[in-house]
This record gives structure tokens, sequence and C-alpha cells, in this order.
């Protein structure tokens, strides 16, 4: 497509702002999908830009676009082996500890190093089932135990537990389920997600994440998490 500067987007008025008076595009197609676009913006030069001379240009511009795919796909298994290592890890790992304050500091650490985050904790339910009690954390700051127990009816991790799903909350602050505000304004927590520890179709727990930056998890991620979660869940229950 060759396309004079006579409209009114963003796009063209930096082109004008820039003097470029004629710019042309060409997709980046691998079979029927669209990767993306070339762009070639004719500035300096006198010769006008010709049909002819992009349709010349469309095999390179295939030839990219497949490389480009190549690339993607070389990275998606990356990821994806990535994740059965790690997975494999895990479970490797927990089939040989029998000690319940190593096996969740062992969860976490794997959480922290492959997610990446600014607080981990995870939590029991108490006998009553009624409360959820702090067990394990990593964070730089330990005022999170002195806060003590948290209504299930009345929390975040409450409503993971009785819905045996994940919760994903955005913004702490405007979440009137999260209890412990005044703690995540002073670490400026943000973003938290919230894992059920489901063994025997029975929640035992949560395994808590924080961010002080809004994180939104791939369905990856999530996956890699509900499996961390079970696999805990199963230790936990062993030990």
């Amino acid at each position: 497509i060759i396309t004079k500067t006579k409209q009114t987007t963003t796009f063209y008025k930096l082109l004008r702002k820039e003097d470029v008076p004629e710019t042309a595009s060409i997709p980046l197609l691998s079979g029927d999908k669209v990767l993306g676009m070339i762009s070639l913006d004719n500035k300096q030069s006198r010769t006008p830009l010709r049909i002819d001379d992009l349709n010349a240009l469309v095999p390179i511009a295939n030839q990219i676009a497949i490389a480009i795919e190549n690339v993607i796909l070389h990275q998606e298994d990356r990821k994806k082996l990535k994740k059965l290592t790690a997975m494999y890890d895990v479970s490797m790992s927990l089939s040989k500890i029998f000690d319940l304050e190593k096996i969740l500091n062992l969860v976490i650490i794997k959480i922290v190093k492959i997610i990446g985050c600014d607080m981990c904790t995870i939590n029991f339910l108490d006998a009553t089932k009624e409360y959820l009690i702090p067990k394990s954390m990593y964070s730089h700051s330990k005022e999170y135990f002195k806060k003590g127990r948290v209504p299930v009816n009345q929390s975040v991790s409450g409503l993971a537990i009785k819905t045996n799903q994940s919760i994903f909350i955005e913004n702490v602050m405007k979440e009137p389920l999260y209890v412990k505000k005044t703690f995540a304004k002073k670490e400026q927590l943000r973003s938290m997600l919230s894992i059920p520890l489901i063994t025997q179709d029975q929640a035992i727990g949560t395994i808590n994440i924080y961010t002080k930056k809004t994180k939104k998890y791939s369905k990856d991620e999530l996956d890699l998490l509900k499996g961390f979660a079970n696999q805990a869940a199963l230790s936990i229950r062993n030990c």
C-alpha cells in the first residue's frame, strides 16, 4: 500500500512533521498469518514509490516473516522446556523432603526464582477452618507474620479456598476483600495472586504472590504455579 500524507491520524501527522511526503507498507505474511509490516518512508528520493518495486520486495518480506515465526516458535519451545524442567525439579526435590518447613521454603524459593515477585507467603487453614495463618514467607519485611490470622470469610485467600480457584487482584488497595491494606501501603504492594493448596479436592491453605508493580500472569505461568501448588499440597499432606 502506498499512501500520500493527506490523512489526519497521529501517524501521518508525524510523517508530515518529519517532511515525509509518502509512505508504503508491505505485510509480513507467514501463510495466512500477518506478523507485522515493513514500513518504507520516502523522504529524500525524488523518485516516487511504485507498486512494482514493492511487489519485488514481497518475497523478501515473506522470508523475513518465516524467520521471525521460527524464532517465536523456538522461544515458545524454550519456555515449555523451562516449565517442564522446573516442574520436574520441584517434584524430585519434594519427594525427598519430609520436613514441613523445608518443603514450604523450597516451594517459595522456586516461585520467587521462576516467576519473580516482591513477596510470597504460604498460609494454612487453622483447625476451625475459619482462619488462615501464615506459615512461611519470602519478603524483606517480617511484619506480615505479626499481622496474625486472616478470616476466611473476609479475605482474598478465603475466596480462593472457597472456590478452589486462583484469584488475581490487580490493585489490593482497591479490593474490599483485602484486609491488610496498611501493611500493603507500607510495603508498596500492588498486585496479588492467591493460589489454593488443594489435596483430595479440599483446600488446606493458599500460596499468595505479591508484586509492587502491576503484573498480569500468562496462562503458562498460571499453569506452572498451579502445578507447584498441587505438588506442595500433596507433600504437605504427607508430612
